[in-house]
């Protein structure tokens, strides 16, 4: 696919969410007074379903806060290159905000996979193992779910793609001595002593000394 033919598709997302900003942010407000979960999914799927005419290497997410929207488009790979030219395209809509990374105070993160189903995790359900090799100091992070999936099945980019913007959110860029780290289920993290997500950016700072 040329430049020419990225850019026209980018264009026809950002014309299509233009188009129906109005009725997607009343519906997003709703369903996120309502909590309704099925609903913000919904939007959410309908969103990707328009963002995969780019390429279904794209996800999105959505974050509501009181009356502002921001629509964050992240790629499965990392860094992938196509995300900044997607955002550089993107038009100014009132009330609506667009960004590669959703705020930090924000408490869950939905994330569609390539299929178009919607991942919601929330970050106060979420706890982490921090470690250390011995002697290289190298770090290795495990991030617990309550929820049930396969880390290493179909959407094992998606799940790392969700890791690591948990530990960006709480860490910034991610450490050059964090050497690894995955998202797996409570079901293969029994025996693990685990803490609170949000005790994560202290525990990195009392342990690598920054």
């Amino acid at each position: 696919m040329t430049g020419t033919h990225i850019d026209n598709r980018i264009d026809g997302f950002w014309a299509w969410i233009q188009h129906n900003a109005i009725p997607l942010r009343s519906t997003a407000l709703a369903a996120d007074r309502e909590r309704d979960v099925d609903l913000l999914d919904a939007i959410v799927s309908g969103i990707y379903e328009q963002l995969a005419k780019i390429s279904d290497e794209l996800v999105v997410d959505l974050h509501v806060d009181s009356s502002q929207l921001t629509l964050a488009v992240r790629g499965v790979l990392i860094n992938d290159p196509l995300v900044s030219r997607v955002l550089s395209r993107a038009p100014q809509i009132p009330l609506w905000s667009f960004a590669s990374a959703i705020p930090q105070d924000f408490q869950s993160i939905l994330a569609c996979t390539p299929d178009g189903r919607t991942l919601s995790f929330e970050y106060s359900a979420l706890r982490f193992e921090l470690s250390f090799d011995q002697p290289t100091g190298k770090a290795h992070i495990i991030l617990v779910s309550d929820d049930n999936f396969d880390p290493d099945g179909p959407d094992a980019l998606v799940f790392h793609d969700v890791a690591t913007h948990v530990l960006t959110t709480f860490l910034g860029p991610i450490p050059e001595a964090i050497s690894t780290y995955r998202l797996v289920p409570a079901r293969l993290a029994e025996s693990r002593k685990t803490r609170p997500i949000f005790e994560l950016a202290e525990a990195w700072r009392r342990a690598s000394g920054s």
